[in-house]
């Protein structure tokens, strides 16, 4: 299966900030804060892709990004992954 690399950050601030998705199998990963903007980087596959960060504890999702609700009702992030996209950054304007 094909991946593309994607850099998801959160912007908002945060003691402890972690990411999960189905790339992750749902299992939060620690993101890493340079200067004040958490990040994680990791290649997923090529597909569509939902995800949530967890802040201090707390599953959020950003809304200044593409989000939408899964098939049990919940409000998470989702990402396009293409094969012709660059390198994905992933972060609110």
């Amino acid at each position: 299966m094909d991946n593309q690399i994607a850099i998801f950050t959160w912007i908002y601030g945060g003691r402890d900030v972690k990411i999960a998705g189905d790339f992750t199998n749902w299992i939060p990963v620690s993101m890493q804060n340079k200067e004040f903007i958490w990040e994680y980087k990791q290649q997923i596959p090529y597909g569509v892709h939902y995800y949530k960060f967890i802040v201090d504890g707390n599953w959020v999702y950003d809304m200044n990004i593409k989000y939408d609700k899964d098939s049990q009702g919940n409000t998470n992030n989702v990402i396009q992954v293409n094969p012709k996209s660059p390198t994905r950054r992933i972060r609110g304007q």
